[in-house]
This record gives C-alpha cells, structure tokens and sequence, in this order.
C-alpha cells in the first residue's frame, strides 16, 4: 500500500490531537479491528512510530 505520508507523520498528528497516551490506545483498537494484513502492517508501522515518540503530556 503506497502512502502519501509517512507513518511517522501520521504518529505525530494522532500524539498531537489526542495525546500520547490516548494515541497509543486508537492505534491498539484500530491494530486489532484488522482483518487484511496489509492494513495491520500499514497500523503497525504507525505504532511503532508512535512508541518511538516521547510522551510530553
């Protein structure tokens, strides 16, 4: 799947609307609500742009 951003920036955009915390929590439910695994590959590599980031709240 190509993507127009990067899961990077999709990481930061979620920690900075939601929160960190709150962002790590919509990844996992999203993460788990996947059937098709490109669309869990695509939700992993945003989780793990998201535990790569440092909580500032």
């Amino acid at each position: 799947m190509r993507m127009s951003v990067t899961p990077q920036e999709i990481a930061q955009h979620l920690v900075e609307e939601l929160g960190h915390q709150e962002a790590l929590e919509a990844y996992r439910t999203h993460l788990s609500r996947c059937y098709d695994p490109e669309t869990a590959g695509v939700w992993t590599n945003i989780g793990q742009a998201l535990e790569s980031l440092n909580p500032t709240e």
